[in-house]
């Protein structure tokens, strides 16, 4: 289960990385993409809907960058 866990959040940062490229910040759009691509690692995961909350902060920690900024 943990490796699991891992995987999905490996996949997570990937994809985020990819659709806020070096920003600290996503757009819908973005969103929307790294919506879809993770359905496609875990399809009909609950609380989908979570997935783009949490996009902006990632993005700016793994960019090095102020989410606040």
């Amino acid at each position: 289960m943990l490796d699991a866990q891992k995987d999905y959040l490996l996949a997570y940062c990937a994809a985020v990385l990819e659709v806020a490229g070096d920003s600290a910040t996503t757009d819908e759009r973005a969103k929307e993409e790294l919506a879809g691509r993770m359905r496609r690692v875990l399809p009909g995961a609950p609380l989908e809907f979570m997935i783009g909350l949490s996009a902006d902060a990632v993005a700016a920690e793994l960019n090095g960058k102020d989410a606040n900024s």
